[in-house]
């Protein structure tokens, strides 16, 4: 008896009309509707990704049966360390999120994977997507370089990106690749811009950052 006003009103639930189920699922901002059935299931997977992935996890397989065009909110996170150029053929791959024309939050976590500045211009890319207005970079002890912070410095260029949060901890960022960052608060709808070069090789105390609210 105590389980039936549940069970009536998950029924009553999955019988809500695709677009109000669309509506529901995008103000949770989480994959938990698209598990209640199977129709739900169909209208409502892939518009919320969490992913925790391996590194010897080949990342094309996580693009693979994925609807690109139906992703709303992005959450990846990549664990353990790559060698050689692995971690920039990852971020090559990651790229392909510009494609996704109603992506709109994104949070990447690549720790200590060696992508280098190839792996930042690989990155970049991500100003061309249309709808991205929240992007977290969590790339700390990557061997990033000024010429991998001055490509990630092109993120300025996205006409929608209002929120961005860059962790760069522990790269080989130094004194010019502090100043370009600086640069990103010339982007045309940025109001909050937060940036951590924490024992990076910053020499110069009066290196002024970018500050959101």
């Amino acid at each position: 008896i105590f389980f039936r006003p549940f069970t009536f009103a998950k029924m009553k639930f999955r019988e809500l009309p695709e677009d109000v189920l669309r509506y529901i699922s995008d103000f949770e901002g989480t994959a938990a509707c698209s598990h209640v059935c199977s129709r739900m299931w169909k209208w409502l997977q892939h518009r919320h990704l969490r992913y925790f992935i391996a590194h010897e996890y080949d990342i094309h397989q996580v693009f693979h049966n994925l609807s690109i065009q139906a992703l709303r909110t992005v959450y990846l996170s990549f664990k353990g360390k790559t060698m050689g150029d692995k971690g920039a053929h990852v971020c090559k791959a990651l790229a392909r999120l510009k494609e996704a024309a109603h992506l709109h939050t994104l949070t990447l976590v690549l720790l200590n994977m060696s992508i280098g500045d190839i792996g930042a211009q690989a990155l970049a890319v991500l100003n061309e997507a249309p709808a991205l207005h929240t992007l977290e970079l969590a790339l700390s002890d990557n061997n990033l370089g000024d010429s991998g912070v001055q490509a990630l410095a092109g993120l300025k260029e996205s006409p929608v990106l209002h929120t961005l949060t860059l962790d760069l901890t522990n790269n080989n960022v130094g004194d010019s690749g502090v100043h370009v960052l600086a640069g990103l608060k010339e982007a045309p709808a940025l109001h909050t811009l937060r940036l951590n070069v924490k024992d990076c090789s910053v020499i110069d105390g009066d290196v002024q950052l970018a500050q959101g609210p």
